[in-house]
């Protein structure tokens, strides 16, 4: 569901990604975390996410990096409107994404949820990495 949407929403705007991929990852049945990757390039993913992003999850979240930066992404936007937690463990792994990319391009987060948004505020993680109110703030920002 998650994927249709994005094509259903990239389709309205305009945008056809070149690829989709749909990657499902559960750790524990009670902390899902499903992202669905959208390519609009050859260097620039959507990650929606979807579920929570914490210690049972950091580790898919961690594999599903290894593979976008392993098809060269450089632009990694971080699609979060659909993150009910986020705990250190998931702040660590983005952190981890973002000093993989931080040479050859950005990683932004679009659309936390207010609780993830005040825990991203507390971790001070806007320091490091931008956070958009929207995807489409997010890929104008990133422009290169």
């Amino acid at each position: 569901m998650l994927a249709q949407e994005a094509r259903a929403e990239n389709l309205r705007d305009g945008r056809v990604p070149l690829e989709e991929e749909r990657v499902t990852r559960t750790a524990d049945p009670g902390s899902p975390l499903v992202g669905a990757v959208e390519w609009l390039d050859g260097a620039t993913a959507i990650v929606h996410l979807e579920g929570e992003l914490d210690l049972c999850t950091a580790g898919e979240f961690q594999r599903l990096a290894e593979g976008l930066l392993a098809r060269g992404a450089a632009r990694v936007i971080l699609e979060m409107s659909g993150v009910e937690f986020i705990d250190s463990a998931g702040i660590s792994a983005v952190v981890q994404l973002f000093r993989r990319v931080r040479d050859r391009g950005v990683v932004a987060l679009a659309a936390p949820t207010e609780p993830v948004h005040s825990f991203l505020r507390i971790a001070r993680l806007e320091q490091l990495v931008g956070i958009y109110p929207t995807v489409e703030a997010a890929l104008a920002e990133t422009e290169a």
